[in-house]
């Protein structure tokens, strides 16, 4: 007996209609993301489909589309010579750590050397504003002989001395700072010349006890800044500290 579906053909419509064709229903369109994702995840393609290179044009910075290959070879000659650049620049500063660290050689030679703690101090001076290019050199001694006598560039200080407040963080830190100088600082250390002085570094003098801080300015405001590295200023207040020490004690 017909029941009269038949007659509508709906399962013939059903037996008609394949599994793609099922699947394509709910097929969601191909997207550029898609696409991206694909390639992504499948590195390979390319070299599965060499002839689709030649075909693609890739817009240029300079203007005009070219060849993928053209692209790359493009980018990897950027990417060469960045790498060039940075190995350069690694050069340098190889170079100018391996001259850095033979003048902190000659200074504690130098320092060494010294006859006395005047001697000592005015070799300091001499040897920071001539191999070490500071346009001012400024010491603060903490407690230093009451026989001693003191070069222009140098304070002694008692240690109740109120001028130690200026730097009492840098003590306590025991870490060298660099950068723009507060006023006070700069007044209290420079002097007259204060006003000249664009950029410093403070170094803090340490042995079994705190001996005192070591100033060196500059005229130039980039010379020292916040960020620059601080491992050749801590190696030079260990080494002024060193040789101090003998004379303060």
């Amino acid at each position: 007996m017909d029941d009269g579906s038949g007659g509508l053909g709906i399962r013939g419509a059903d037996r008609a209609m394949s599994p793609q064709r099922q699947a394509g229903v709910d097929e969601e369109p191909l997207t550029e993301a898609a696409v991206a994702e694909y390639l992504h995840g499948h590195p390979d393609f390319f070299e599965k489909h060499v002839p689709l290179l030649a075909t693609l044009r890739v817009p240029h910075p300079a203007g005009g589309a070219v060849s993928l290959i053209e692209r790359q070879v493009s980018a990897l000659r950027q990417q060469n010579q960045q790498l060039r650049r940075k190995l350069m620049d690694m050069v340098q500063a190889a170079r100018d750590n391996e001259e850095l660290t033979g003048r902190m050689q000659q200074l504690g030679v130098a320092l060494a050397d010294a006859s006395d703690l005047q001697d000592l101090l005015e070799t300091l001076d001499r040897v920071l504003r001539k191999d070490f290019r500071a346009d001012a050199v400024a010491l603060c001694l903490i407690d230093a002989p009451a026989t001693a006598s003191a070069p222009a560039h140098v304070r002694f200080l008692d240690a109740a001395d109120a001028g130690l407040a200026h730097f009492e963080k840098i003590l306590t830190a025991k870490r060298p700072v660099c950068g723009r100088l507060k006023d006070r600082q700069l007044r209290f250390l420079f002097g007259d010349d204060a006003g000249a002085i664009t950029s410093g570094a403070l170094i803090p003098l340490v042995a079994t006890r705190n001996l005192g801080v070591l100033a060196i300015g500059s005229r130039d405001p980039h010379r020292f800044h916040p960020a620059m590295g601080t491992v050749f200023l801590r190696h030079m207040g260990e080494l002024v500290s060193h040789t101090l020490r003998p004379h303060l004690s």
